[in-house]
C-alpha cells in the first residue's frame, strides 16, 4: 500500500527530529560518559531518594492525626494540599533544568534541601504537646521537603535517559526506574510505616534522611561518569512564537506553494519537501515567508514574525500528545481521593493479626501512569526532555488538588464526609468515583482513537507514524 501524501509529511517529522538530534548532541551534549555504567548510581540515588521521600509522605495523614491532633477530613485535605505540591514542584524543577541548569545541578541541589527538615518538627517526642510555632515549623518542613522533591523525583528520570541514544535503552532505563520506585514505596508502606506506628517516629524519620544522605553521596560519586545536556534556554519561547506568528498571519491567503515556507535547514528542507503537516493547518502561515520577512534576517524580531517548519511541527506533537495526557486528569482525581479515605477507614477498623502485628494504615498506590513518561519522552521536542518526564507529575498535581476542592465541597453540602466517618456515607463518595472514573474512561478511548503510538526503532516506517 503506498502511503498518502499526508502520511508522508506527518511521518517525515521524526525524521527531522532524528536529523537535528545529531547535531544538537554535537553542540549542547558532553561526548563523553553516560551509558550503562551510570545506571547503578543514578538507579540507586532513585531508590535512596524514594525511600527518604516516601517514609515521610506515606504516613502524613495518620502522622497529623495522631502527633498533631488534626480532624481527620482536614489531615486529609493537608494531605493532599502536600502532596499536591510534591508533585506540581517538579514540573517547576524540569522547566529550571530545561532553561538554566542542567540536570546534575538540579538534582543535586534538591537532594540537599530535602535533607533540612527540622527534626523536631518530623517527629521528635519534644513535640508532643505542638503549638502554633511547632505548626509552622510543621509547615516549613513540609515545604522544604516538597521543594527537595520538585528537582529530583522525575529530573531523575530524564538524568538518566539522557545517558543513552536508542529508545530501547531508554525504555530498559524506564523500567528499571519504575521497578526502583515500587521497591522503594513497598519498603515504605510496609517497614517505614510499621516503625512510625509501633516505634518511634523520630527514628523513622531518622531512617529517612539517612537514605537521602546516601543517594546525595552516591549521585555526586557519579558525576565523572555522566553525559551532561547543556540547556537550551526557555523551551517556552518558541511555542509563544510560533503562536505569535500564526496569529501575526491569520489573513495571509491560504494558497502558496511549499517553496514559500521556511524551513530552516537543508535537511528540513528535503524531508519535508511538501511543506508542513495538514493537521492543525492554521499555524503553518507561522513558517511562511512573507514579503519584508528577507529584511529581518538575522536579527531576533525577525523569529517573532517567521518561524522554521521544524518549530510549528514540534507545537503540533505538544498538541496532539496533550489531548492523550489530559485523559489522566480524572483518574488522578478518583485514584488521589481513594487512597485519602482508605487511609481514614482503615484507621477506624482493628488492624492487628494477633497479638503483636498490627497492619498498617497507609497502603494504597504509591505511583501510577508509568507509561507516559516513556511516552512523554520520547514525543516531546528535545528542549523539553526534562519538562515531558515532569508532565505525569502535573498532572497527579492537578488531580490532588481538584480532589481537596473535591472532599472538601462535598464536606460542605452534604453529610457524606463527617470527621466521624463511621456517621457518613462513605458508598456515596465512591459511588460518585465510579461516575468520575467511566466518564474518563469514555474519554479516554476517544483521544486514543485521535492518537496513534509512533514506532521510534523504525522511523521510515510510515504505518506507525502518529497522525
Amino acid at each position: 500500500m503506498v502511503p498518502s501524501g499526508l502520511e508522508k509529511i506527518e511521518g517525515n517529522k521524526l525524521s527531522i527530529q532524528n536529523s537535528t538530534s545529531k547535531e544538537d548532541e554535537k553542540t549542547n551534549m558532553d561526548p563523553k560518559g553516560g551509558g550503562w555504567t551510570t545506571f547503578p548510581f543514578i538507579i540507586g540515588t532513585m531508590m535512596g531518594f524514594s525511600l527518604g521521600a516516601g517514609g515521610w509522605g506515606a504516613n502524613l495523614i495518620v502522622f497529623l492525626i495522631t502527633e498533631f491532633h488534626v480532624k481527620n477530613i482536614t489531615a486529609t485535605l493537608i494531605n493532599n494540599v502536600v502532596l499536591g505540591c510534591n508533585n506540581l514542584l517538579p514540573f517547576a524543577g524540569a522547566i529550571v533544568a530545561d532553561t538554566f541548569f542542567d540536570s546534575y545541578i538540579v538534582i543535586t541541589t534538591s537532594l540537599f534541601v530535602s535533607l533540612l527538615p527540622s527534626p523536631c518538627a518530623m517527629g521528635s517526642l519534644q513535640c508532643s504537646t505542638p503549638s502554633k510555632l511547632q505548626f509552622a515549623v510543621l509547615y516549613m518542613a513540609l515545604a522544604l521537603a516538597s521543594l527537595g522533591i520538585g528537582g529530583t523525583r522525575f529530573t531523575i528520570a530524564t538524568n538518566g535517559a539522557d545517558q543513552f541514544h536508542k529508545p530501547k535503552d531508554q525504555g530498559i532505563f524506564f523500567n528499571w526506574y519504575f521497578l526502583a520506585l515500587y521497591v522503594a514505596s513497598s519498603i515504605c508502606f510496609t517497614a517505614i510505616i510499621y516503625i512510625q506506628d509501633n516505634l518511634s517516629w523520630g527514628l523513622a524519620f531518622g531512617i529517612c534522611v539517612i537514605a537521602n544522605a546516601i543517594a546525595l553521596v552516591l549521585f555526586a560519586s557519579g558525576k565523572r561518569f555522566y553525559r551532561r545536556i547543556k540547556p537550551h534556554g526557555c523551551p517556552f519561547i518558541s511555542i509563544l512564537r510560533v503562536v505569535f506568528a500564526a496569529v501575526l498571519k491569520r489573513n495571509v491567503p491560504n494558497t502558496f506553494s511549499s517553496q514559500e515556507y521556511n524551513y530552516g535547514s537543508l535537511a528540513t528542507t528535503n524531508i519535508l519537501q511538501n511543506g508542513p503537516s495538514k493537521s492543525f493547518r492554521f499555524l503553518n502561515c507561522a513558517a511562511l515567508k512573507t514579503q519584508g520577512d528577507d529584511s529581518l534576517r538575522g536579527s531576533n524580531a525577525r523569529s517573532w514574525k517567521l518561524c522554521t517548519v521544524e518549530k510549528v511541527e514540534d507545537l503540533k506533537t505538544l498538541l496532539k500528545i496533550m489531548r492523550l495526557w489530559s485523559s489522566g486528569i480524572l483518574l488522578s482525581i478518583t485514584i488521589s481521593m481513594v487512597n485519602s479515605l482508605v487511609i481514614l477507614q482503615a484507621l477506624t477498623m482493628d488492624r492487628h493479626l494477633g497479638p503483636h502485628l498490627k497492619i498498617p494504615a497507609g497502603t494504597g498506590e504509591a505511583f501510577h501512569f508509568p507509561g507516559q513518561i516513556a511516552l512523554c519522552y520520547q514525543k516531546f521536542p528535545k528542549p523539553l526532555k526534562s519538562t515531558s518526564t515532569a508532565m505525569v507529575s502535573l498532572l497527579i498535581a492537578i488531580g490532588y488538588y481538584l480532589s481537596t476542592a473535591i472532599i472538601d465541597m462535598v464536606r460542605r453540602t452534604t453529610g457524606w464526609l463527617p470527621d466521624n466517618i463511621n456517621n457518613g456515607r462513605l458508598d456515596n463518595v465512591y459511588w460518585m468515583l465510579a461516575v468520575i472514573a467511566v466518564v474518563n474512561f469514555g474519554y479516554y478511548l476517544v483521544c486514543s482513537m485521535l492518537f496513534k503510538y509512533q514506532n521510534l526503532e523504525k522511523p521510515n516506517d510510515i504505518g506507525d507514524l502518529a497522525r
